[in-house]
């Protein structure tokens, strides 16, 4: 199955992919105190479940959008593809032209894009390159599991995770 650009990675079969993170949030956090957050959850996932196809994209950005609604995170989100730009670019150029287009001046990256990423094409920019640490913090392990923030949530509650956060 494709989209409508014929990505065919972009698009996952509901039934199998959603059920069983359904299924996983339901037996880990049945008992959750954040009633209203894990409600939203599962219904973000029960509305994208009800098609036979999604983009992942999309239900990505629904649950990202709804997460930092509930930790009081305030930004704007932009989708690329809203964006005037050159697609002809490499991904590394076009990465810093959206970054100019939104007059932005700093860039925080993974780690693993160190591999590839040519730092001096950001500095020649005057975009400022940070990567972010992959931090091994036992307190925010589950059963010593690293785990999604949605997980973080529903284990720990909103006011922890706000402060673990800003810590």
């Amino acid at each position: 199955m494709c989209d409508s650009s014929g990505n065919l990675s972009d698009v996952v079969s509901s039934s199998e992919f959603l059920q069983k993170h359904v299924r996983h949030l339901k037996m880990r956090h049945s008992k959750t105190k954040e009633t209203e957050y894990f409600k939203q959850i599962i219904d973000t996932y029960s509305k994208f479940s009800s098609n036979d196809y999604f983009k992942v994209a999309d239900f990505n950005i629904e649950i990202i959008k709804l997460t930092c609604s509930f930790l009081d995170i305030k930004t704007e989100f932009f989708l690329s593809s809203s964006i005037d730009h050159d697609k002809s670019k490499s991904k590394q150029l076009l990465l810093i032209e959206l970054i100019k287009s939104l007059e932005g001046k700093k860039y925080m990256s993974g780690t693993g894009a160190k591999a590839y990423q040519q730092d001096d094409l950001f500095l020649k920019e005057s975009i400022n390159l940070q990567y972010c640490k992959n931090v091994k913090n036992k307190s925010i392990l589950i059963n010593e599991e690293n785990v999604s923030m949605i997980d973080l949530i529903l284990h720990f509650g909103l006011d922890k995770c706000k402060k673990m956060i800003l810590a």
